[in-house]
Parts: structure tokens; sequence; C-alpha cells
């Protein structure tokens, strides 16, 4: 199913390439941009989507997809197994999927017009004079004056060399790093969460998260991940809590627990059965939120004042 998913996305995407460049509007400019931390001579290519063409592109795409055998083929064939994965309760059958879907696909080409009035796309792309290496892009989603922008930074080296990219997710700045070794990484959302991988060479990876919570908490657990053949193992062995008591401004007051939880995961597990019989979080009463409270004391050693 995912071999025949990816030939079936290969083929989509192209098409969705031609498609926005029959809608688009394209543009070009020369000039000094901002690359990593400095300014250097590049090329700016815009792409700019505004309502009409954005409802052309998905009313072009959506048809392309409804009237693709290929597409109805995928979903006769493996309806059964996204039935289970998508946990659709009130659909039995690989045929009402798909007219579940052609009658979705109707009625989102019915609306388009209306669902993106006044929204806007405009995607900025960075690269060097006279190579196609890309070094930034950023994208900006105007829904009627509400704007939305995600962008990357590469670096002058670009995205196949940068040892440090920069993302921009609406605001939220994420850092990746990669070591040095080509294989160790880190990872750091701004004011948030921190997780490094780090190569040993002799016990396999080292993992560690780090929690950031409202700037006075830090949460951290690390451990290794093993990996042979087609098992991937993580042991998880330490958490530590970190916090600043009232008018400090260093996290000197730490909590340490040794932790003992091992996780295997395998790629020739099997897509097990959707859970049926849980506790919905919306009826959780006080009696049992407590309870739930308690075991997570119990677990971690602290609760908070």
């Amino acid at each position: 199913m995912k071999k025949d998913a990816e030939k079936l996305i290969t083929k989509y995407m192209t098409s969705l390439q031609s498609i926005i460049s029959k809608h688009g509007e394209f543009s070009s400019e020369k000039g000094t941009f901002k690359v990593g931390t400095s300014y250097m001579k590049a090329r700016m290519m815009t792409l700019v989507l505004d309502e009409t063409a954005i409802a052309k592109t998905v009313s072009d795409f959506l048809t392309l997809l409804a009237e693709d055998e290929g597409f109805k083929d995928f979903v006769y064939i493996y309806g059964d197994k996204l039935i289970n994965i998508f946990d659709l309760t009130d659909i039995d059958s690989a045929e009402k999927l798909y007219l579940k879907i052609a009658e979705d696909i109707k009625d989102c080409i019915d609306n388009i017009k209306i669902d993106v009035k006044g929204h806007k796309i405009r995607l900025d792309v960075v690269t060097p004079k006279l190579s196609t290496k890309l070094l930034t892009f950023t994208l900006t989603i105007d829904k009627n004056g509400d704007i939305s922008t995600y962008g990357a930074d590469f670096g002058s080296k670009g995205v196949k060399n940068s040892g440090l990219i920069t993302l921009n997710l609406d605001g939220t700045s994420v850092e990746y790093k990669r070591g040095s070794d080509s294989k160790s990484f880190s990872v750091v959302v701004e004011d948030f969460v921190k997780l490094t991988y780090y190569l040993d060479g002799k016990d396999g990876f080292e993992l560690a998260l780090l929690l950031f919570y409202e700037g006075e908490e830090r949460y951290e657990i690390s451990g290794t991940v093993t990996s042979d053949k087609h098992l991937t193992s993580y042991d998880i062995t330490n958490y530590k809590y970190t916090y600043k008591k009232d008018g400090e401004t260093e996290f000197e007051n730490t909590v340490e627990k040794s932790l003992n939880i091992k996780l295997n995961i395998s790629d020739k597990d099997k897509m097990p059965t959707p859970i049926k019989d849980y506790e919905s979080f919306l009826e959780i009463d006080e009696e049992r939120f407590s309870v739930i409270e308690q075991n997570f004391v119990d677990m971690f050693g602290y609760k908070k004042k």
C-alpha cells in the first residue's frame, strides 16, 4: 500500500506543479537578501496565488483526482485497511469509502470559491544567482487579513549541506543543528523543547528531551537508542526536573529520578486494531482525575504547590 501510495503522490505532485504554474503569478528579482546570519547577493523568485488562482488550482486538482482511475483502484484495493487506519466506524466497505470521498470532493469543488474568498498565498524562494540551490523560503498565507508565515533558512551552503537549519513556524523559532559526524543532531523549539540525538559509536544514540514550561520549569528525560536490523530499542533511564523558586533567576532547584522504561519498535509490527474501550477526557470526573494526578506524582516524585 505504501509503495502504491508513493507512486500516486509522485504523479499528483507533478500534476499539481503544472496546475500551479498555469494559474499562479511568477516574478523574479536580484538583490541582497538575508541568508543565515548575514546578507548575500542572490535571486528571489516569488509565486503569488490570489483567491481566484487558489480556487482554480484546488478545483483543477480535485477534478483530476475524482476522474483518475488509479485513485479509484487504490481506494478499492486498500479500502478495508484505510477504514481501520482512520477508524471510520460509519463506513463498512471500500465502495462506500470511495463514494464518500467522491461526494466530499464534489462538495469541496462546489464551495471552493466561497471558502477561499479574501485568501492569498505568497511563496518567496531565495537561491544563488546562477544555481537552483535552495537557501531560504518563506510561505505567507493571508486569510482575510489573518496572516500566517512559515519558512526555512538553510544558510549559504544550501539545504543539502547546511549544518544549521532555522525554521519559522508562524512566529515560533525551531533550530535543527547537525553534528560534525552527520549522524547526530539537535532540535530546539524556542522556549519550549529541545531534542538531542548524539551518536556515541559504542552505545548507540544518546537521547535527551528537554521541555520548557512557562519559562519557570524544565523537564528532561534521557537514555539511549539502539538499532539492530528491524528493531529499534529506546531505553529511557533518567528523569530530571529543574525549576525556579519565587524571586530566583536561575534553575538551581533540581529533582532527579532514575527510570526504567524500555520501548521496542519493529518495522515488522502490524498495525494494531484501534482501541474502542477507553475513557473520554470530557467524561473524567474530579475523583478519577485525582487518581490520574496521583499516578503522575508517584512516577515523577513532585507536586507543584
